[in-house]
């Protein structure tokens, strides 16, 4: 596979990305220019490994894990100032696990975009591993976009915001 992507593939990109509602004019601009090297990162968010070795979401997904750490602990901060950093730890391990990254995944409908192989796509045990591994690949592709954290926080925080309350009523569910 080659690191080119057709028209229709960008214009699904283009879509998706739109439909994640990231109020950030920089990210708009981004979407308007349809910048082919912007797209195609986050293109490799979306391919699995079972469909090219090389090219395909791990590393971003490995960048992510990180980013979606720091873009968690900017929210609590800002939001629950008063928490002691035990309960810090506590909200933030709920709000970035992988359950959660796997809600998210469906909430906005990632898995229609992820190109997977032969072998993954027979695979039902691992759809929701793929969901969100894909969608923390996709977070670490929105923050190497921009080299900011920004963008990520002004999409997940409004997401955080409603999480976050049904957590804290009740943490261990």
């Amino acid at each position: 596979m080659t690191n080119t992507i057709n028209g229709k593939r960008v214009n699904q990109i283009i879509t998706f990305l739109k439909s994640l509602k990231i109020r950030s004019k920089r990210f708009t601009e981004i979407i308007a220019n349809k910048d082919i090297s912007v797209i195609q990162g986050f293109n490799q968010a979306l391919i699995h490994s079972s469909h090219d070795k090389i090219i395909n979401y791990e590393k971003l997904e490995f960048f992510g894990d990180a980013v979606l750490r720091l873009a968690a602990s900017n929210f609590i901060e800002k939001k629950y100032p008063q928490m002691s950093v035990g309960e810090r730890s506590e909200l933030r391990a709920q709000i970035v696990s992988d359950e959660w990254l796997t809600k998210l995944g469906e909430k906005i409908d990632i898995e229609k975009l992820i190109i997977k192989g032969p072998k993954a796509l027979g695979d039902e045990n691992s759809k929701n591993t793929i969901i969100g591994e894909a969608t923390e690949a996709l977070i670490g592709a929105v923050y190497k976009c921009f080299n900011s954290i920004k963008e990520v926080n002004l999409w997940l925080d409004d997401i955080w915001e409603e999480d976050s309350e049904i957590f804290l009523k009740a943490p261990y569910k």
